[in-house]
């Protein structure tokens, strides 16, 4: 993208910049909160609905009377139950399970999407969910039981759900606030960007903030042409290519996505800082994701998840915990 703009193009992205910080738009994170709680809701009703076609179906009677739908709706005369499986039902197992488990995988999938940190925590569930099947037709154990395991199973799975839950909006709390001061600072270089850029200052520095800026008002196309830049006048500097690969590979943009050009950028970036940095490390990560190279991005991912946890830096360990979720599920990361 071409580097000159007229005085009258600067003008209006000085003004549209200033309207945007002046409006108090939503943040990024009350954003990706309202969009994780949309796509939960409709994960949540789309599991319900396919569990409960495969529960109704008429194979699924002979089990219907010795366990419900729902963990929840378990009663007492069926965790009482003393009775092990009989060859019709455990031949209704049988035909039930592997319906059940695409239902668990399109949820799965689904949540990965909005709030991967439930992923690891629901995958364990349903392995001792199916531990505990495998004893009822093995008549290991009775069908009460597998009733007590199920039961148990649930309330372990949502207390954890609910402290990844208290954990995810604690995150979108400090990340809502340093938005925020981001913003006061962005409006500050906004406002140096109107008084020097007729001159095209050639500090690299400069015009990664002027990116950064750009970014935090939601104008990406302007940000990548600056974080572009300064990645030009400053070869040296890991920084403005970093920044480049990242929305390169995460943009919830499909235009701007471009999975190898992130993936060049980030290895720059990783080369330049002597692969230390577990930030640069992340970056490479999801630029091989979008390039559906998953193998490369969770064994990088993992690298910058060790790193990160040296350097204790809790937000970067919690934020390549849920990325490398995604990525052990064949999914990128998109922002």
């Amino acid at each position: 993208m071409p580097r000159s703009r007229s005085t009258f193009a600067a003008s209006i992205g000085v003004a549209l910049l200033s309207s945007v910080f002046m409006s108090g738009c939503a943040t990024q994170a009350q954003r990706q909160f309202q969009a994780i709680k949309a796509n939960n809701q409709v994960a949540g009703a789309q599991y319900l609905s396919c569990v409960s076609a495969v529960y109704d179906a008429p194979d699924a009677t002979p089990v219907q009377s010795k366990t419900p739908l729902k963990a929840d709706d378990i009663t007492l005369p069926q965790l009482a139950d003393p009775s092990t499986a009989t060859a019709s039902e455990t031949q209704a197992i049988f035909g039930l399970h592997p319906k059940l488990k695409e239902c668990q995988r399109a949820v799965l999938a689904e949540l990965g999407k909005s709030t991967p940190s439930f992923v690891p925590i629901l995958v364990k569930e349903y392995g001792r969910f199916d531990d505990a099947l495998l004893l009822l037709i093995q008549r290991k154990i009775s069908w009460g039981d597998f009733n007590k395991r199920r039961r148990d199973n649930a309330s372990v799975a949502q207390a954890a759900i609910q402290e990844a839950g208290r954990q995810l909006t604690s995150e979108l709390r400090e990340m809502h606030q340093n938005e925020m001061a981001q913003r006061q600072a962005a409006a500050e270089a906004i406002a140096q960007w109107q008084q020097a850029h007729a001159t095209e200052s050639k500090d690299a520095r400069f015009h990664t903030a002027l990116a950064d800026a750009f970014l935090g008002a939601g104008l990406q196309k302007d940000a990548i042409a600056e974080y572009e830049y300064a990645a030009r006048i400053s070869a040296l500097d890991p920084l403005p290519s970093n920044k480049l690969a990242w929305i390169l590979a995460t943009s919830s943009d499909a235009s701007i996505r471009d999975g190898s050009r992130a993936v060049e950028l980030a290895n720059e970036a990783v080369r330049l800082s002597h692969g230390k940095d577990p930030n640069y490390l992340r970056t490479l990560a999801a630029a091989c994701a979008e390039s559906g190279r998953f193998a490369e991005a969770e064994e990088t991912a993992r690298r910058a998840f060790r790193a990160a946890e040296l350097l204790e830096n809790r937000a970067l360990v919690n934020a390549l915990r849920d990325e490398i979720a995604l990525y052990e599920l064949g999914l990128p990361c998109h922002r």
